[in-house]
C-alpha cells in the first residue's frame, strides 16, 4: 500500500504512514506532553504564588484576603497548565 501524501510504501496494518507522522513513538510524544504540561503547571503554580503573596502583603490579613491569594494561585496552576499543554502539541 502507498501513502497518497509521500508515496512511501506502508505496511497493509498500519493506522498511518510512519514517514509523514514522523518517527516519534506515541509513548515518547506522551512522556514529552506531560512534561510539558508539568513545566506550566510548575511554572504557573510560582508566578500564582508570587501574585498572591504581594496580594496578602499589600492588602493584610483583611476578611477575604486569603481566600483571594489562594485563588491566584490556583488560577496561575490552571493558566501555566493549559499554556503548557497548548505549547507541546
Amino acid at each position: 500500500m502507498r501513502c497518497p501524501k509521500c508515496g512511501n510504501d506502508v505496511p497493509a496494518d498500519a493506522l498511518y504512514c510512519p514517514h509523514c507522522a514522523g518517527s516519534e513513538a506515541p509513548e515518547e510524544r506522551l512522556r514529552r506532553l506531560r512534561a510539558a504540561g508539568l513545566r506550566g503547571a510548575l511554572i504557573g503554580a510560582a508566578a500564582g504564588a508570587l501574585g498572591g503573596a504581594l496580594v496578602w502583603w499589600l492588602m493584610g490579613h483583611q476578611r477575604g484576603v486569603p481566600g483571594i491569594a489562594l485563588s491566584l494561585v490556583f488560577t496561575g496552576v490552571a493558566t501555566g497548565l493549559v499554556l503548557g499543554l497548548a505549547r507541546r502539541r
